[in-house]
């Protein structure tokens, strides 16, 4: 997911009362896909900075 889109579902999310079984359905699928997309970006991130920290060591160590 692009950060554009990361974005876009974060700036979707809103505070609101479900008002039907249909609407807290939506919410939550929305909850979890904002929650699935920032996870893998949290992922993504650790993983780079894991990989910096190992090739710096690396070098170092040389």
């Amino acid at each position: 997911m692009s950060d554009e889109d990361l974005r876009a579902a974060l700036a979707g999310l809103r505070v609101r009362i479900p008002e039907s079984v249909q609407d807290a359905d939506a919410l939550r699928a929305e909850v979890r896909a904002a929650d699935a997309a920032l996870g893998e970006r949290l992922r993504a991130a650790a993983a780079q900075r894991h990989a910096v920290v190992r090739r710096d060591r690396k070098g170092a160590a040389r």
